[in-house]
């Protein structure tokens, strides 16, 4: 058995060339990851990799984009009907930070007395802590992708922090799979590991402000205590 702890970064793919016109075009940001690690051996060759992990997921894009209903559906606008997505020109961020509790089998394909290769694979359990959305910019607001139909002739500020969190569904379950090698030192071990894992349902709770599942590549770096062999 060995107790260790990983830091690395995530790299979400939430939303580049999506074919959900509210999140379609964000770029992906690189975010913080690290966590803590159980291994327990089963034998030479496998073993079972429990984790408890910090991810976050960080998306933003700048000019004219979506604006989610979840935004302005607070505000009266008369008698217009609006049409399902409205536009304006701003910069976003949205951010989503997730416990990860990974449950993973780990097979050593090569070993040695110094270098082990290793792929892993298996479910993980996404507990969303909380998720925030930053905008800045001035302008108004359309109801046609060409920006030339605004639902009223004043400029909205986008100036704001908020939190999403009730955006977003609490819990996600998701697949990881990855590979990596480990170095061997006495009573541990360094390793390196490349992970990709994606959501198996939809993370929004109201579709109008997107509807898509997570993914990412996590590379990280770490080292392992041998408790016993």
């Amino acid at each position: 058995m060995s107790l260790g702890i990983k830091a690395g970064t995530n790299t979400p793919g939430l939303g580049i060339n999506s074919s959900d016109p509210v999140i379609d075009g964000y770029k992906t940001i690189l975010e913080p990851y690290f966590g803590v690690v159980l291994e327990t051996g089963l034998n030479k060759k496998w073993s079972i990799l429990s984790e408890f992990n910090y991810a976050s997921i960080g998306i933003t894009k700048d000019g004219s984009q979506i604006v989610p209903q979840s935004t302005y559906s607070r505000y009266e606008f008369g008698t217009l009907v609006l049409p399902t997505h409205v536009y304006a020109n701003f910069y976003s961020k949205i951010t989503l930070n997730y416990l990860e509790l990974p449950w993973m089998l780990k097979y050593y394909i090569y070993n040695n007395k110094k270098v082990n290769f290793f792929v892993n694979a298996g479910p993980s359990i996404g507990i969303l802590l909380n998720a925030q959305v930053k905008t800045t910019g001035k302008g108004m607001i359309f109801s046609d992708v060409e920006h030339t139909k605004p639902i009223a002739s004043i400029n909205f500020p986008f100036n704001k922090q908020l939190e999403i969190t009730d955006w977003f569904t609490p819990v996600n379950l998701e697949f990881q799979g990855g590979a990596g090698f480990t170095y061997q030192i006495p009573k541990g071990e360094f390793f390196a590991n490349l992970n990709g894992n994606i959501g198996l349902f939809k993370i929004q709770t109201n579709s109008g402000d997107g509807s898509n599942n997570t993914k990412a590549i996590t590379l990280s770096i770490g080292y392992l205590y041998h408790i016993w062999e």
